[in-house]
């Protein structure tokens, strides 16, 4: 049996939301950062404000996922400064 320290998942809202938003340090590109943290600050107040459900929680979840699967490193060069 492992002696190990488990760290204990976030519980609270905020604890969740910091999460978030601590998983986004690592990215690279700032201006791809600042738009997700952001984007994260924002969603999740919404969440709160409009206290979802559990049915609704999971579409959002579902929604936020899509940053993981299409595994976004930032925008194609040629689309750069809102270039087509």
């Amino acid at each position: 049996m492992s002696t190990a320290a488990i760290k204990p998942r976030p519980t609270t809202e905020d604890d969740i939301t910091a999460e978030v938003l601590r998983r986004f340090d690592s990215t690279e590109d700032p201006r791809l950062k600042h738009i997700m943290q952001s984007l994260v600050k924002h969603f999740h107040a919404f969440l709160k404000e409009v206290q979802l459900q559990e049915c609704h929680s999971i579409l959002a979840n579902s929604i936020l996922c899509w940053r993981r699967r299409s595994n976004v490193s930032g925008p194609p060069a040629h689309r750069e400064h809102g270039r087509p």
